[in-house]
C-alpha cells in the first residue's frame, strides 16, 4: 500500500496497532501451500523476510535474534556435535549453528521448500556452503516423531504460533516431551520463546512454565529486535 505517498508495508502489531515500513521495493511476494511469502527492500533495516504479514528477519538486526537464539544454547553443551534446527527456513540458524567449530553435523527441517528457495535467491549472504549442514524439507513434527537420532543440541526457530492456535502442536506438553526424547541425555533445547514485551509476554511464560515441568534449568532471556519493535523471548533449557 502507499502511505504519505511512498510504497510501505503495515504490519498489525495487535487489534489496536500498527507499524508502517517503508519499502523502496517489493523483491518477492509468492503463496506457498503454508503462507504468504513477501521479501521487501525497505529503507529502516535494508531487505525483510515477511511471513503472513509478520517480519522474520531483516538483513539490518538479524544477527540479534539469530545470535541470541543460537550461541546461549551451544555454549550451554560441552561439546555440541550433532544439532537439529527446527524451523529456521531463512537460513541463518542453520549459518550461525555451523561457526561453531564443535559442530560436526546440524540438520535444518523446515516444511516450507517455497521460504527456503525465495531465501537462497534473496539472501545469499544468509547461505554459506558447508558439507556439514543438512536441509531437509519436512514437517518438523513429524521428523522428531520418526528420526531414532539422538542430538546434542536442538534449536526450535518454528514460526511464532498464532495464539487463538495454541494446541497446533509447539507449544503443548507433549511437544517439549518428544524433544526432549531426541536429545542427548547432556543435550540442551534453545528455542525462541514469543514475544517478552510487558502486556504481551502471555504465551512467552507458557513456554517457560511447559520447559520448567521438564527440564530442571531453565534460563529465559529476553532481546530487543528492532525490527519487530518488541522484545523478544528465548529460553535455553537443560538437566
Amino acid at each position: 500500500m502507499e502511505f504519505d505517498g511512498k510504497l510501505s508495508y503495515v504490519e498489525k502489531t495487535n487489534p489496536k496497532g500498527i507499524h508502517i515500513h517503508a519499502i523502496d521495493e517489493k523483491l518477492a511476494s509468492f503463496d506457498s501451500p503454508f503462507q504468504k511469502i513477501d521479501i521487501y527492500l525497505t529503507k529502516s533495516f535494508g531487505k525483510m523476510l515477511i511471513l503472513d504479514g509478520d517480519p522474520q528477519s531483516s538483513e539490518f538486526d538479524e544477527d540479534l535474534y539469530h545470535e541470541a537464539l543460537v550461541n546461549p544454547a551451544l555454549s550451554a553443551h560441552p561439546s555440541p556435535k550433532r544439532v537439529l534446527i527446527l524451523g529456521g527456513g531463512e537460513g541463518v540458524t542453520l549459518r550461525d549453528t555451523l561457526r561453531n567449530g564443535s559442530v560436526e553435523q546440524a540438520i535444518m527441517v523446515d516444511i516450507d521448500g517455497d521460504v527456503v528457495r525465495l531465501c537462497q535467491k534473496f539472501f545469499p549472504e544468509y547461505w554459506i556452503p558447508d558439507n556439514r549442514g543438512k536441509v531437509v524439507i519436512g514437517d518438523a513434527l513429524k521428523f522428531l516423531q520418526e528420526t531414532k537420532d539422538r542430538f546434542d543440541v536442538i534449536l526450535s526457530d518454528l514460526t511464532e504460533l498464532n495464539p487463538e492456535a495454541e494446541d497446533a502442536g509447539f507449544l503443548t506438553p507433549d511437544f517439549f516431551k518428544l524433544i526432549k526424547s531426541r536429545l542427548k541425555p547432556d543435550g540442551v533445547l534453545g528455542m525462541q520463546a514469543s514475544d517478552a514485551a510487558r502486556g504481551k509476554d502471555r504465551l512467552h511464560h507458557k513456554y517457560i512454565e511447559t520447559a520448567k515441568s521438564l527440564w530442571k534449568n531453565v534460563r529465559p532471556y529476553r532481546v530487543f529486535i528492532p525490527c519487530f519493535y518488541t522484545e523478544w523471548g528465548f529460553l535455553t533449557a537443560d538437566d
